[in-house]
């Protein structure tokens, strides 16, 4: 009864930082597309688009399709089906909290892939 604001904090978001033996960082990725992945997910994407994702359509010539190459037709699929994954269950969020008559509030990284 005291909380006024629902803070969401990375419900659907994962971000990348990988670092060499020197502790340095080899690839950082803070748009999350590329290792936000499940079984589940990769099942639904493939009903939905009608094929399935290899692990080359996240793991490219050792860049982890990082957001900063150039997205392939499989990429741009993944990120289009992620977005609305994650805006559809975002707003069920949300609505939620409002209904119980709360602000609801998100951290900045799911917005960076849907929201």
């Amino acid at each position: 009864p005291q909380v006024d604001v629902v803070r969401f904090t990375t419900f659907f978001y994962q971000f990348t930082l990988l670092f060499d033996q020197k502790q340095r960082e080899k690839v950082v990725d803070w748009f999350g597309c590329a290792c936000t992945v499940s079984p589940a997910a990769l099942d639904d994407f493939e009903k939905e688009y009608g094929y399935s994702l290899r692990p080359e359509d996240f793991v490219n010539e050792g860049s982890y399709n990082s957001a900063w190459r150039v997205p392939r037709k499989p990429q741009r699929d993944w990120i289009d089906f992620l977005s609305h994954f994650v805006r559809a269950n975002v707003k069920k969020l949300a609505s939620l909290s409002h209904e119980a008559g709360k602000e609801a509030m998100m951290f900045l990284g799911d917005q960076w892939i849907g929201t």
